[in-house]
């Protein structure tokens, strides 16, 4: 276990790096395409129409929120699911549910529940390398585009005493999600990555948490260079625009320090929650779609809103609802925070505004306990996974203006969450999906296998209101 896991005594399971990673690194892969190893059996549902949700898998009981509320919640493991250690969750355009396997102590790589068989495990599909860990291991954030191609990030693609590097990776829609059709982008000239997001531009932005000589980077990716045809993956890594704070510096306000997850707003800002630094920095999309604009001139324009009355805490999930409210779960204190719509693009709004018309929400019937995941479902609500050792999620609803009194809390149960949830999502029909592993931080840092439950994805079919379009959409006129 490296430094970096651990922040004033806080544990994070999301941001966890195992001691292999202290090993060095090799070169960059050539080429633009992934390995030859497994593909998926199968074409892909076009579904437009979901069905009724089953839910299948191993187990399929029935729990009951703290509101006593009966929910029929679904715990799908086994079958040819393949899960090892699944971190985050993502939902494509055909209804598609896609998991992040991390593999640490197993097969590392991704899991699609698709839709047309009703989220079957037995149906499911496990993209992995035959070479074990050449591409996946340690997965750590997983974003889809408006073509419904899959980009996941790796942190250190490794096998016991051999080092390969940090990737970004594609898996397109056009190859069927083929391993062969791939493109791999090597990022060992970055450092580590933590989390990615896509605007409504099509630019890939990756975040470096553990940046090579920086306390933290960003990356962008635009998307004239990836789409471009004849680009190769190490091609594309040399025209990325990559930005951020030097160690040798101190750490001053404003800078980006630990980056972790990230969010693109409908305008097309980006979001970026800093763990290390308690902050919450914005790329404006002005910097951003400027002309010849490089890393050095959008990290200038940038914005990090600290301080205040946002409670930023080891800030960790990020996620944007649509009215532009910008919501941040907060695992150092067991908090949420939003930065309103209205101060955010308020004439004159600095910073210190932002931050001062921020609200801190924790208490109540929130039942916080190590927030992590954030998504937001189709009327608003915000839905928050708890990364604990009995695992739950909250919803904070817009009809009672998100107030922590008024939180309804789903907890840990024999088929709801299970234990130490980290990814959380809400797709068409309004079910919501969570990630659940074996694996969790423990005391003094080290990690620890949680017997008592499994590998797996917990569905709640129908609780949340029914997310229509992909979170990525078309940008539109700037603030």
């Amino acid at each position: 276990m490296t430094e970096h896991a651990i922040k004033s005594g806080n544990f994070l399971f999301m941001l966890f790096v195992v001691t292999l990673s202290t090993l060095p690194l090799f070169g960059c892969l050539g080429g633009s395409s992934g390995s030859s190893g497994s593909t998926v059996p199968a074409p892909l549902s076009s579904g437009s129409t979901a069905p009724v949700p089953s839910g299948t898998g191993t187990t399929a009981t029935t729990g009951t929120s703290t509101t006593g509320n009966v929910f029929n919640a679904h715990f799908i493991t086994g079958g040819t699911t393949g899960f090892a250690n699944p971190g985050f969750v993502a939902i494509d355009g055909n209804q598609n549910v896609w998991i992040t396997n991390m593999g640490l102590f197993a097969s590392p790589g991704v899991t699609e529940l698709t839709q047309r068989s009703g989220y079957n495990a037995a149906s499911a599909i496990n993209i992995i390398d035959n070479n074990p860990y050449y591409y996946f291991f340690n997965v750590r954030d997983i974003a889809i585009d408006k073509s419904n191609n899959i980009w996941i990030v790796t942190n250190e693609s490794q096998l016991l005493t051999t080092a390969l590097e940090t990737n970004l990776i594609e898996l397109t829609s056009a190859s069927n999600y083929a391993l062969s059709g791939a493109l791999v982008i090597p990022l060992t000239g970055f450092g580590k990555a933590n989390g990615i997001t896509i605007d409504g531009s099509g630019n890939v932005w990756v975040s470096i948490f553990d940046g090579l000589g920086l306390m933290g980077g960003i990356v962008e990716f635009p998307y004239s260079v990836i789409s471009n045809p004849s680009a190769t993956g190490p091609s594309i890594a040399a025209s990325a625009n990559f930005f951020g704070t030097p160690n040798n510096l101190p750490d001053p306000t404003g800078s980006i320090h630990g980056p972790v997850k990230m969010a693109a707003d409908h305008a097309g800002n980006i979001w970026i929650a800093n763990y290390y630094g308690d902050s919450v920095t914005e790329l404006p999309v002005s910097a951003i779609t400027a002309s010849g604009a490089t890393g050095a001139s959008i990290q200038a324009a940038s914005v990090t809103i600290v301080g205040g009355n946002t409670g930023f805490n080891s800030p960790t999930g990020i996620a944007v609802d649509q009215e532009g409210n910008v919501w941040i779960a907060n695992i150092g204190n067991n908090s949420v925070t939003e930065l309103p719509a209205t101060a955010i693009s308020a004439a004159g709004a600095t910073a210190t505004t932002i931050a001062t018309a921020a609200i801190n929400i924790s208490g109540g019937t929130t039942s916080f306990s190590g927030p992590t995941g954030i998504a937001v479902d189709g009327a608003g609500n915000i839905w928050i996974v708890n990364n604990n050792y009995a695992g739950s999620i909250t919803e904070l609803t817009k009809t009672s203006a998100y107030s922590a009194a008024s939180a309804i809390n789903f907890p840990a149960g024999a088929a709801d969450v299970n234990n130490t949830p980290t990814g959380i999502a809400v797709d068409g029909t309004g079910n919501v999906w969570v990630t659940n592993s074996t694996i969790i931080l423990g005391p003094g840092g080290g990690y620890e296998f949680v017997t008592y439950t499994s590998d797996g994805v917990t569905e709640f079919p129908g609780i949340a209101a029914p997310v229509t379009t992909l979170p990525m959409l078309p940008g539109v006129a700037g603030k």
